[in-house]
Formats: structure tokens, sequence, C-alpha cells
């Protein structure tokens, strides 16, 4: 039996790796792109609203564009990221879209996506919801327009002037903007919410920060609350697109993945002047820059698998097919692990 997993593990992981004949691919592209026809029809009909409809593909008059534009490149666009072997970033092509990505992108994948999932768990206007990353603050006006009351909350400075110009451009006012480390939310807010959601956030926590926030999410959530999970890479995935754009990165431990970033192709991580020495610095620095989490600090953090409620996630909820990867995952996985922690990168909706 064991020599059977093994040979579906190392064949699985041959063909995500290094390919299969030209005539599997084409079959598997078929079989996959009727399955995405099928999801894409799903998307259509799941944003049958006014308000996600109008998000999608929306832009801001000429004037505001350009002051929301200013802002990103004064605030967000600044320091390590201006300048890359003598040339500016943003004039770069990688540049140009990651321009584009915070200016309206962002914004326009989450209307499309991650809203009307979460406005299927539960009716978003007039819900209390304490967002945890909010950066430069795309998803929280998409989450304001919906009619929700949301608490934004970020450690960066920067992101939050950003996020507060973007909010007053699209002229929402349900919106509470604060500059605070999320280890600082059960403290500071005496109130419980409808919605705590880790906008792809969870990922840049260090460990013992994953699990000290893990625990206070649940604490402040409403008995019929929901704790949500966005955008976060799975530790158990093969390929790390997060932060590494690397085979196999997040299976290493820190120090190796520490030695090993000068050997990636992600820019500006693979010349980190953090990683040069080993030391505390640098592995802050390489959770700042985004390490996958996976079930296991959901068993810790909450004393046993059996107290890990998924009620949903987003790649189900869209119909999205499940790739030969995830399905080794979920064959060699432990019993009671949710299908939603073998996904490339997480999406989960948790209840207490």
């Amino acid at each position: 039996m064991k020599n059977k997993i093994k040979y579906y593990f190392y064949r699985i992981l041959a063909n995500f790796t290094f390919g299969k004949t030209k005539d599997k691919l084409i079959l598997k592209k078929n079989k996959y792109k009727s399955l995405l026809d099928k999801k894409n029809n799903a998307i259509s009909s799941l944003t049958n609203n006014t308000t996600i409809n109008t998000l999608i593909e929306s832009k801001l008059n000429n004037v505001d564009e350009n002051i929301l534009i200013d802002a990103l490149k004064k605030y967000y666009f600044q320091g390590e990221w201006t300048i890359t072997n003598g040339v500016y970033f943003l004039d770069t092509e990688d540049g140009k879209k990651d321009l584009y990505d915070h200016l309206y992108g962002r914004l326009n994948e989450f209307s499309k996506t991650i809203l009307p999932w979460l406005n299927s768990i539960k009716q978003l206007d007039s819900t209390e919801i304490l967002e945890i990353g909010c950066g430069t603050g795309s998803s929280t006006v998409g989450l304001a327009k919906m009619g929700a009351k949301v608490t934004a909350i970020d450690y960066a400075k920067n992101s939050i002037e950003v996020a507060k110009i973007r909010c007053n451009l699209y002229q929402v006012g349900n919106v509470d903007i604060k500059l605070l480390n999320a280890l600082d939310a059960k403290s500071t807010f005496n109130k419980k919410f409808d919605f705590v959601i880790f906008f792809d956030s969870l990922e840049h926590m260090t460990y013992k920060e994953r699990l000290q926030i893990i625990r206070d999410a649940y604490d402040l959530i409403k008995s019929d609350g929901v704790i949500v999970v966005t955008g976060c890479p799975n530790r158990l995935w093969y390929f790390d697109h997060h932060t590494s754009h690397s085979h196999f990165f997040n299976w290493l431990n820190d120090d190796l993945a520490i030695d090993y970033a000068k050997y990636t192709n992600r820019l500006f991580f693979n010349t980190n002047k953090n990683f040069i020495e080993h030391d505390e610095k640098a592995v802050e620095g390489l959770y700042r820059w985004g390490r996958g989490v996976s079930f296991h600090e959901f068993v810790v953090a909450l004393d046993g698998i059996d107290k890990i409620k998924v009620i949903s996630s987003m790649q189900n909820f869209l119909g999205y097919p499940d790739s030969e990867y995830k399905l080794l995952l979920k064959k060699l996985g432990p019993q009671g692990i949710h299908e939603a922690f073998y996904n490339d990168s997480l999406y989960i909706a948790l209840k207490k």
C-alpha cells in the first residue's frame, strides 16, 4: 500500500513539475476548459447583484484616478520598490501591472469572486466587519459598498494612508480605518463582529502571531459570527506562487528558505539585504514577505482538529475544479481535515 501511494505521489509531482505529453495536455486542457466555463457561468449568475456589478470594472473619473495613482506612488510604491537595476520599477512591465492591480485589479477581482462568496454566507448589508490587513483599501471599498459597517486595520502606515484616500474617492462613509497591529485588536475593540476577515494577511504573521490572532478572532466574533481567511498560500502546495515564485519553497525550514531566497525569481525578494544574516530580523523579514499556512496552525491554536469548523470555501462555492495534486493531498491527508485546506490558497470561512 505504501509503495502504491509513493508511486502516485511521484507520478503526480512529475506531471505538475515536468509536464505531460502533448496529447495528454490537450485532453486535460479541454477537460478543465469545460469545468472553468461552468465556473465562469456560475460567477455570472452569482454576481446578479446591482452593487457588485457596479463595482466590477468600475473606474474613477480622470481627476480622482490621478489622485489615487499619486497616492499609491507616494505612499505604497516607495523605498526599495522604486528602483531595480537602475530602472524605476513602475516603468517596467511588472511595475505597470502591479500599479494597475492596486488601482483597479484587486477591487474588480474581489467583486467577482470574494464578495459573492461572503454574501452567500451572510448578507453583508448592515453587518459589522473587522477587516484585518486592509492594505490600500480595495477590499474595504467593496465591503462598504455592499452596506457593511467596516472597521479596517493594518499595521502599515503607508497602506493606511492610501486606504483612507481610496475610501474618500469612492465616497464610502461607513468605514473606520485604523493604524493598528492585529495583535492589539482584542484589547482595542469592546464589541463583537459578524465577520472577522483576514484579507491576505495571515501569511505575513510569524508563527506565534498566527496562533494568538486565530484565538483572538474567535473571541471577537458574535455567537453566529464567521471567521474568514482569504488569499493565504498553502504550506502544503508544491509551488509557492505568493512569495518566492519557486517550487517547494514553503516546504523549506526558515534557515534554508533564507539561504535559498537569492536563487528564486522573485524581484526584490531575491536581493533582500535582511537575508544576509540568520538572525531574528531575517526570520521576521521572511514572514513579512509571506510564508505558507496550513491546517496545522488552526489545530494548535484551537487545540484539536475537531475544533475546526469549516462552513465554506470560495473555491467550492465558485465551482473550481480539483487539480490532481489536490486530490492527492485529500487522499493522503488525515481524517477530519476539510478539503478547503488542500487548495493552493486558503479561502476559508469558519464558525465557532
